[in-house]
């Protein structure tokens, strides 16, 4: 008879000869190593109910947004090893990403900022000064002034 048991950190279902009882298994489909249950465990074969987007038991995953089980290791949707609750707290709210690389200064800070809003502005608008400047609420003259600072070169 077969033991048929849940990862108990993807949810991966896993079938299993009663000789293997007892014995650690590795998960297929996220490696981690499980102890084989004496006996079937309840597997659900229906898709687990949807979660309300905050409720208590819920987060969304940093990574891909969708929301998840708030327990959950790995992310059910993209299959990424989530945040542990330490790596979590130095974690950027906006990006869900490290930022060990801080700038040293606010000058540093503000100029980057200004490089990657001024970066983004022409690479949407093909390069076209007039039309990002005037998005950044910015003179043409101003934007390539700033553009001069910052050493934003147009592309070749």
């Amino acid at each position: 008879m077969d033991i048929t048991f849940n990862c108990d950190k993807c949810g991966q279902s896993l079938t299993i000869d009663e000789a293997g009882a007892g014995q650690l298994v590795d998960c297929p489909k996220c490696g981690t190593s499980l102890l084989v249950p004496d006996k079937p465990i309840r597997v659900e074969t229906t898709s687990p109910p949807t979660l309300a987007t905050g409720s208590a038991d819920s987060k969304q995953c940093p990574f891909c947004a969708e929301t998840i089980r708030r327990q959950a290791v790995v992310c059910p949707h993209c299959h990424r090893d989530l945040p542990t609750a330490e790596a979590q707290a130095i974690l950027c709210p906006h990006c869900g990403r490290s930022h060990n690389d801080l700038p040293v200064s606010l000058k540093e800070a503000r100029e980057n900022l200004e490089r990657e809003m001024i970066l983004f502005s022409l690479r949407k608008h093909s390069w076209k000064v007039a039309a990002a400047a005037t998005e950044l609420g910015l003179a043409r003259p101003t934007l390539y002034e700033l553009m001069d600072k910052l050493n934003i070169q147009r592309p070749h």
